[in-house]
């Protein structure tokens, strides 16, 4: 079965965007100046990174892919594997080379994804093919040498193999590091090596026999980093320095179960059963992951259409959109954009998020409705002045969502632990909003509801419970009697918000 998007194109998708650097005409770039890495590629934000979850080793191999690449197109010709490379092609080049290598960063979440990214590299442009010469294309470049993208030398590996060992992201400043753990021999390279901290150039390599008084000559590399780290860290370290990392719950989704092959669904049942105006894939979305997303996404809002009473259609109510690993980032779990009005999963994280996006989406939509602009009603009822008095409308679907409302975000320990998270040195900020107060009890609710019926849709909700979280008065989910408080006001409320 061929997985293709379906529906109304979705703009300001990934796929979409590096479209715009196409290098085919003039007008993609009006003032005819000259495609940068950061126009394709803008420096990913690294802390950012972290606090959404993401390994050290991972955001550190991403830092040295980055810097280890061209930051404009090449301008000189040449003749590789018999293909005279011009001007314009290794622009065209570039830019496609520089996407490829931005999706695979992107939706990487281990050391395995990077490896498997080299692989497409050199599979998508293979050695002695007409396409050979693409593999130059994003590599560095100088008068006496020429490197491929993924080259492995010492200079475009070294911020890789040296970050994981310093505070990085958090207060190291990459670019104020100049010395870098080198191999030496005394003799020749069969001899025992030893390590240098060593100003590495492009070409060559240089060393101070003596660093703080202390030999410059360590038995291995750890050792080398470890003094680096410890006696030399003034010159890139950020400050304050602060050992401290915020606690960031994140959903462990090893293992999530799915509907399998049993529960196949096509792209186009999904849009027309329940009303979602389009559904998109992203390019690098293998074609059996996309079948997994479109039939496990099919059998969620099957579940929880059942258990909010609603027709199918209401889901997507016409007006909705459905990206799979085609927008945004891996670094996140899930978002919902509201301009778009379109929910999207990453590739690798998404699963298990449904409810809650969703729930960002009917808020989103009730906003519409009531207000008449872009948000969230949620948002827009706790912050505005008088935001209650909307209910003077006397509209009971308006009313009972108010209730919800007040039920999520009235002073609790469920507020009190969100906002411990959001309070957190470098933590994100956005636990203790609202919407997001609402949406993550909506969780709870829905996967306390699959456990008393029996039910089970990991994709729909999953990872709400109290024992998914040990650390002690940051539980993101409401626990204990304010669960049973919120999830009792849904019970009551939902009926009336979806009344016809």
């Amino acid at each position: 079965m061929d997985v293709q998007d379906v529906g109304e194109i979705i703009p300001f998708s990934k796929k979409a965007i590096s479209g715009k650097f196409t290098g085919t005409n003039q007008n993609d770039n009006e003032n005819n100046t000259p495609i940068k890495l950061k126009d394709i590629w803008p420096e990913p934000t690294w802390l950012e990174m972290l606090d959404d979850g993401v390994e050290q080793k991972v955001i550190a191999t991403v830092y040295g892919v980055y810097h280890s690449l061209v930051k404009m197109p090449h301008r000189r010709r040449l003749k590789i594997c018999g293909i005279s490379v011009s001007d314009e092609m290794w622009e065209k080049s570039f830019i496609e080379v520089i996407n490829v290598i931005k999706s695979g960063c992107e939706n990487a979440t281990s050391l395995e994804d990077i490896d498997r990214l080299r692989l497409v590299v050199k599979e998508r442009y293979p050695d002695g093919s007409i396409w050979h010469y693409k593999q130059y294309a994003a590599g560095i470049m100088t008068k006496r040498s020429f490197r491929r993208v993924f080259h492995g030398d010492d200079y475009s590996e070294r911020y890789t193999r040296l970050l994981p060992h310093l505070d990085f992201p958090a207060t190291v400043n990459p670019k104020n590091i100049k010395l870098f753990p080198v191999e030496m021999h005394e003799n020749d390279k069969r001899s025992r090596g030893f390590y240098r901290l060593c100003e590495v150039n492009r070409r060559s390599y240089s060393y101070l026999k003596e660093l703080n008084g202390k030999e410059n000559k360590f038995s291995t590399y750890t050792e080398a980093a470890e003094f680096l780290n410890s006696d030399l860290s003034d010159m890139f370290s950020v400050e304050p320095k602060s050992k401290e990392k915020p606690f960031t719950p994140k959903k462990v989704l090893d293992g999530i179960k799915g509907v399998g092959e049993y529960y196949t669904r096509t792209p186009e049942e999904l849009m027309i059963q329940f009303g979602f105006r389009g559904i998109q894939f992203g390019n690098y979305l293998p074609q059996k992951e996309r079948v997994s997303f479109v039939s496990n996404t099919h059998y969620a809002f099957t579940m929880l259409s059942e258990l909010l009473g609603i027709p199918k259609k209401w889901i997507g109510a016409g007006d909705l959109g459905l990206s799979f690993g085609a927008r945004g980032h891996g670094f996140a779990s899930a978002h919902y954009e509201p301009e778009q009005r379109v929910i999207n999963l990453t590739r690798f994280n998404g699963a298990g998020c449904i409810s809650h996006e969703w729930c960002h989406s009917l808020d989103s939509r009730l906003m519409k409705k009531y207000v008449g602009t872009e948000g969230t009603l949620s948002d827009y009822l706790v912050k505005m002045p008088n935001g209650f008095r909307l209910g003077t409308k006397n509209d009971k679907s308006l009313i009972a969502f108010m209730e919800i409302v007040k039920a999520c975000t009235e002073y609790s320990d469920y507020t009190t632990n969100a906002r411990n998270i959001s309070r957190q040195s470098r933590a994100p900020k956005y636990w203790d909003k609202p919407c997001e107060l609402v949406a993550r009890a909506f969780e709870s609710y829905v996967q306390d509801s699959m456990v008393m019926l029996g039910a089970e849709s990991e994709w729909l909700a999953f990872g709400t419970l109290e024992s998914n979280y040990k650390e002690n008065g940051k539980h993101p989910y409401p626990t204990s009697s304010d669960r049973i408080r919120i999830n009792e006001a849904f019970s009551w409320f939902l009926p009336m918000l979806f009344q016809k």
